[in-house]
């Protein structure tokens, strides 16, 4: 079966330029659905994890076709006039289908179960067609649970779309016309409930504790988040092995991309640095940083990023830098007044949790409250161990996409950071 991967799958909303909300919406239906996949798996259940994954992040991505006018009061986002070309144009070309329909037609022949899967999570598709398998059900479900980016009751859910759907809107008048019994749509998908819970040990509305809890910090690591010190870096361990007579196996970014760690000392264990040679390695590593100091600059965009960012959260900087080198150039950058905690190796090592529950105590916040940005796999560890909100890593720092599976999300571009979060 071929399937988007989780990058791709947010390139494809990002292309489509899928509005905010929409995509608040389907990651909080995402959530859900893999949730009781993951459960009925758990029970025996045969489900195509990832068909379920895919289908739901994706289930809304031509919403726009259902959208009656774009007037900026609808939207979190400033809607550009290239948002408005683009949108009409995919509603020009699925004019005679709803958004479920034009997306299964846009994915059906690269992606032609992911398609079907989209296509049925449908309102009265539970009545008119039925379901042919798991996959369908629990997107279809989980979408019914969702109001806007909160799960609610199936009540719930109904009551506010027949409001919002009533006889005088266009999508009601359809499906009284082809003669859909709006009640016993309703009625087949309580139905539904019942057949998903009855094979797990938990009630409905144990999905409501699924709900996230409002960000209040986000926690960032600082090289290959905030500044691009990638090669100035590879140069200190080209240096290392020069001076202490070590063969480089590799003179390549993509060898050192697989040999960093977030613990600088794993690294230079890896390469065959003796124990007693390491407290020589950071008299290197800052000789060298000091003297190249003019070629390490910051990401593009990440500035406007973190102060767009700070007008909504607290900020802090978890680093395996030093705070000699991170601090001067915080200030450098006009980044010092955004983040009002800096850490550092002395106050504990990524992937170990200390930093991160400095932070917790620091900010008096929760794991649940709580993002971090990194772009290694230790900074993702780190957040699944602290059992933080999110995740998230980006690809244009030291790791590659390959060795950042496990984060919640993947971005390319510092700007794309907010799209993702909240």
């Amino acid at each position: 079966m071929n399937l988007p991967s989780r990058e791709e799958s947010f390139k494809i909303l990002e292309d489509l330029r899928t509005p905010k909300h929409v995509i608040s919406h389907s990651l909080m239906v995402n959530k859900v659905a893999v949730f009781l996949a993951k459960r009925l798996r758990q029970k025996g259940e045969k489900i195509n994890l990832k068909l379920v994954d895919r289908a739901s992040l994706l289930h809304d991505c031509l919403r726009v076709c259902d959208f009656n006018n774009f007037n900026q009061e609808y939207f979190e986002e400033e809607i550009t006039e290239e948002d408005k070309v683009l949108w009409n144009k995919i509603k020009k070309k699925y004019s005679e289908k709803n958004h479920g329909q034009a997306a299964c037609e846009f994915f059906k022949e690269k992606y032609p179960e992911m398609a079907e899967v989209i296509r049925k999570h449908e309102y009265s598709i539970i009545l008119t067609e039925g379901f042919n398998n798991w996959e369908e059900k629990l997107v279809n479900f989980a979408d019914k649970r969702v109001k806007h980016d909160k799960i609610v009751s199936l009540k719930t859910r109904f009551e506010d779309g027949h409001k919002r759907y009533s006889d005088d809107n266009f999508m009601m008048k359809e499906k009284r016309k082809q003669g859909v019994d709006i009640e016993k749509v309703d009625a087949l998908n309580f139905e539904l409930e019942k057949e998903i819970f009855s094979k797990l040990d938990i009630e409905p509305d144990y999905l409501k504790q699924l709900q996230p809890l409002p960000t209040k910090l986000i926690i960032f690591d600082f090289d290959g988040v905030i500044e691009d010190s990638f090669n100035v870096t590879c140069e200190v361990y080209k240096k290392y092995h020069e001076i202490f007579n070590i063969k480089l196996k590799k003179d390549d970014p993509d060898y050192f991309r697989e040999i960093f760690e977030s613990d600088w000392k794993i690294t230079l264990r890896r390469v065959g640095i003796k124990e007693e040679d390491i407290p020589k390695c950071v008299d290197i590593y800052m000789d060298h940083v000091t003297k190249n100091n003019d070629r390490i600059v910051m990401y593009p965009k990440i500035k406007e990023v973190i102060k767009e960012l700070s007008k909504k959260y607290k900020l802090a900087i978890a680093t395996n830098n030093h705070n000699e080198i991170v601090l001067p150039k915080l200030k450098k950058y006009g980044l010092e007044r955004y983040f009002d905690l800096v850490l550092d190796t002395k106050d504990g090592y990524k992937p170990e949790i200390t930093q991160i529950k400095k932070c917790f105590k620091h900010f008096n916040v929760k794991p649940g409250e709580t993002i971090i940005i990194g772009d290694m796999d230790g900074d993702i560890v780190v957040g699944k161990r602290a059992g933080l909100k999110q995740s998230i890593a980006v690809t244009y720092g030291y790791h590659s996409k390959h060795k950042l599976e496990l984060a919640d999300v993947i971005v390319n571009k510092p700007e794309h950071l907010l799209d993702v979060i909240d």
